[in-house]
């Protein structure tokens, strides 16, 4: 699943605190989320297959295949459905409610590809999802990953910086008058740009978590690293406002496109403009 819809970057509150989370679906069997401390700048990560978020939703009793899921997840995060919430819970909290026999039933084992870490620092992201008479949790084991490479953080905050300027370039040439010919041709160009820039941005994130996992070699300090961390959210956020910009862009373009052959359809109708 590559087109845009798979990718979300959205900040959520989760008990007072701004987080910054990132979901992704990779070819339509793979969920990646990420959770961003904004004040900490601390992370956590999870990445589970659509056999293990099927099996997870099954023990619960409320079956999902791995697409609903997927879409009732981005619901909670966009807050766009009232019987779908979003909690992100410590151990501790999650033991709280398993005392109170909260949760109903065992949650399943860890997935094995998620690299161990101490249960203090690991979140449980908590989808809530109420119907009529019941309600039902599925929780999503996510491991810290710390704070950021400063190194990482620079590199990134430098290609991010990059995009935004071919970003609004593209936006500034697009703004010109154009025939009909140029105009299918500039529509084009920017529908492959924006793919180009999609799966480029999935190759820094993918590049971005494998240098996180090898943090605890490195010793970056909290400071520099917070620093930065804020300096990457905020051009995270101009990208994906230049990149609505650039989608709104070419919707503009296509009915400017549509309008002038409706134009020259009824000029080529009008009798008095037909050759004697």
């Amino acid at each position: 699943m590559n087109d845009s819809s798979s990718y979300l970057v959205t900040i959520y509150t989760f008990k007072g605190k701004d987080y910054l989370v990132k979901m992704n679906v990779l070819n339509k069997n793979t969920l990646e989320l990420k959770v961003t401390d904004k004040i900490t700048s601390e992370d956590w990560h999870c990445s589970y297959d659509s056999t293990y978020i099927e099996n997870l939703t099954h023990k619960t009793g409320n079956y999902k295949q791995f697409d609903i899921f997927t879409t009732m997840l981005k619901s909670g995060l966009l807050k766009t459905s009232e019987s779908i919430t979003l909690d992100l819970l410590t151990f501790d909290d999650l033991e709280a409610l398993r005392s109170r026999r909260i949760m109903g039933r065992t949650f399943p084992p860890h997935s094995a590809h998620i690299l161990p870490a101490s249960a203090s620092n690991r979140r449980y992201l908590i989808l809530t999802y109420t119907v009529e008479f019941d309600r039902i949790h599925y929780p999503l084991p996510m491991e810290y990953c710390g704070l950021p490479d400063p190194h990482i953080l620079q590199s990134t905050i430098r290609r991010l910086e990059q995009e935004i300027v071919q970003l609004q370039d593209q936006l500034s040439h697009s703004g010109t008058q154009c025939c009909d010919e140029d105009l299918v041709e500039q529509v084009n160009i920017l529908e492959k740009r924006v793919l180009e820039l999609t799966s480029e941005n999935d190759q820094l994130r993918s590049e971005i978590i494998r240098l996180n996992n090898q943090l605890n070699k490195k010793q970056p300090t909290q400071k520099h690293a917070e620093v930065l961390q804020n300096a990457l959210l905020t051009l995270e956020e101009q990208v994906q406002k230049e990149r609505l910009s650039l989608h709104h862009q070419i919707r503009n373009l296509k009915e400017e496109k549509k309008h002038l052959n409706s134009q020259l359809l009824l000029f080529n109708l009008q009798p008095e403009y037909l050759s004697p």
